[in-house]
């Protein structure tokens, strides 16, 4: 099972968030600090990265292969995240559902690290913890499968 998630969609849902949360802040100029912008794209795009990262380490027992590029402490931010899965036929079926586990994932624990980086620690924590429900939903969808066929 090959799963594409788009960093531009990605990029779009957090900023959209990040717009919607911020604005209930009535002093523009904190608003403006707070605001996943883009003149913030820097950290922003490392945060996505992190979260990338830790969605691999999630996965990793199910994963096809690792990235083959070399490695090193630059940001890599490609135009879409491919999660290659090898998923046996009773652990793969109806699994439609994880891109979108693993999509909320990436965007919420990106949003989490990024307003740390903000110091906003109540939105950080929110976001936290809506990112542990999508990684308890991947690893639900991960590790059910089908019963055996009699």
């Amino acid at each position: 099972m090959v799963i594409e998630l788009y960093t531009q969609e990605i990029l779009n849902d957090l900023r959209s968030k990040s717009h919607y949360e911020v604005s209930q802040i009535t002093d523009a100029e904190a608003r403006y600090k707070v605001e996943a912008g883009s003149e913030k794209m820097d950290e922003v795009t490392r945060c996505i990265s992190e979260a990338a990262s830790r969605l691999h380490g999630r996965c990793r027992r199910f994963l096809k292969e690792f990235l083959s590029r070399n490695m090193d402490n630059t940001v890599f931010f490609p135009d879409k995240y491919v999660v290659n899965l090898v998923l046996s036929e009773r652990r793969g079926l109806n699994k439609e559902s994880i891109a979108e586990a693993m999509h909320t994932f990436l965007v919420e624990y990106a949003l989490s690290k990024f307003y740390v980086s903000m110091s906003q620690q109540e939105l950080s924590n929110k976001h936290s913890l809506l990112a542990v429900d999508a990684g308890n939903l991947i690893d639900e969808l991960l590790y059910t499968k089908l019963p055996p066929r009699v």
